[in-house]
């Protein structure tokens, strides 16, 4: 999980799209009254639906079998898939071991991805695609966007007068959370006993009922697990900082502190992060800013840095910069490259709404542009490139606008282009 507007990735990504490979059926996605259908759900047609859309958004590396999707043909993946589907419905369904992968991170430490096959996957996909809209209907904050939650900052600071922010993360999220905590999680808004059974064969992985603590970093149901996890937290977080003068948001595993000063801020910090240890999960401390001081500028929210200027500005730090470079190295693992850096740019100009509104827009797509170059890119031109900056300010000018007066539902469902949001490593 990841707190930059270069991961964020959509709740638009689970409803329905049109692929390059033709109309194909949509996955099956549970009633917003939480009704499940477990016969829908477990067959081969279904997982076969679930598998496009798999190919279709990432997750290409293969896990401890070295299969790939084009390693498969349709009719080998429906066949295995029509397998899989008989063990699920017997009850003895066992994801196979994984594939431990070390991946670099941006700040140059590694990550440990836990790879499933390409049919685990799969499973896993389906069921991420069967639940998300559902948790979106009950907890409409879930997927509250990094634009909703930069327009709630503003909104706060004017209503209350706050002027330091603080920032911190959970350290190694996904290896801590304990295997307990999402299964009551999941279980306090879900009955069907044969989803309950499939979410745990999955969450708990080849090893079974030994495995207590920790989500697969590849899984692609476990950032959907994780984020129910914390959210079912809210309560209790909420009742622990009551006395504290402060207004908290979460987005991932990052948490964002709005107080009246550093005294306080860090006062309500160490309140969340007796909070979080109770649930085995270590909170730190990653950046804290007074917006009174105009050359204070330490803490990075959801990758951009504030400002206060009469209003909220948004800033484009070095480091962004250098996550887009990354990203554009990343193209080149793609065999369309130079489209691929297409929808990067796109999707960079698109999210970066609020910074673009007080920014020079040509100049920023000059130099984004250059970093392409760089890596030996074909990047579209600055007329093709501009105007997407230009409607990406005025987007954001008219949703900060709207905030105060719209449901936090509304908020969660910011239409942010797709191609913004699909900025994940390839696992």
């Amino acid at each position: 999980m990841s707190g930059s507007l270069l991961d964020w990735r959509s709740p638009l990504d689970s409803l329905p799209r049109q692929s390059t490979r033709g109309k194909q059926a949509d996955p099956y996605a549970m009633s917003a009254d939480g009704k499940f259908d477990w016969g829908k759900f477990s067959t081969p047609e279904n997982l076969m639906a679930a598998y496009r859309r798999l190919d279709w958004h990432g997750g290409h590396a293969p896990g401890i079998d070295d299969i790939t999707f084009d390693d498969l043909s349709p009719s080998e993946a429906y066949a295995g898939l029509r397998a899989v589907c008989d063990v699920l419905r017997e009850g003895a369904y066992r994801p196979r071991p994984y594939r431990i992968v070390k991946w670099e991170k941006p700040n140059g430490k590694y990550r440990t991805l836990s790879i499933p096959t390409i049919l685990d996957s799969t499973v896993a996909k389906a069921l991420q695609l069967a639940m998300q809209p559902y948790f979106v209907v009950i907890y409409c904050d879930l997927f509250k966007s990094p634009w909703a939650i930069m327009a709630e900052i503003e909104r706060e600071i004017r209503k209350t007068g706050h002027m330091t922010l603080l920032t911190a993360d959970i350290v190694d999220c996904f290896p801590n959370i304990h295997i307990d905590h999402v299964l009551e999680a999941h279980r306090e808004y879900i009955q069907n006993p044969f989803l309950l059974r499939t979410i745990e064969q999955v969450v708990r992985g080849h090893d079974g009922l030994t495995h207590t603590r920790g989500l697969a970093q590849g899984c692609p149901l476990s950032p959907l697990a994780a984020d129910i996890t914390l959210r079912n937290m809210v309560q209790m977080i909420t009742e622990d900082l009551k006395d504290h003068p402060s207004t908290h948001w979460r987005y991932a595993d990052n948490y964002i502190l709005l107080c009246p000063d550093a005294h306080e801020g860090n006062r309500a910090l160490a309140t969340l992060q007796e909070t979080l240890k109770r649930h085995g999960l270590t909170l730190k401390k990653t950046g804290q800013q007074d917006l009174n001081d105009p050359k204070a500028k330490s803490a990075a929210i959801l990758g951009l840095t504030p400002a206060w200027e009469d209003q909220l500005r948004w800033l484009i730090p070095d480091a962004l910069w250098k996550r887009l470079g990354d990203k554009f190295d990343d193209c080149w693992e793609y065999p369309n490259h130079h489209d691929k850096c297409r929808e990067t740019l796109e999707g960079f100009l698109s999210i970066l709404g609020p910074a673009l509104v007080t920014a020079d827009i040509g100049e920023i797509v000059k130099k984004a542009r250059k970093l392409a170059q760089q890596r030996s890119l074909q990047p579209p031109t600055a007329g093709h490139l501009i105007p997407i900056g230009e409607k990406a300010a005025q987007r954001w000018k008219d949703f900060r606008q709207d905030v105060p007066q719209g449901s936090i539902c509304q908020e969660a469902l910011i239409e942010i282009p797709v191609s913004a949001a699909a900025h994940t490593p390839p696992w």
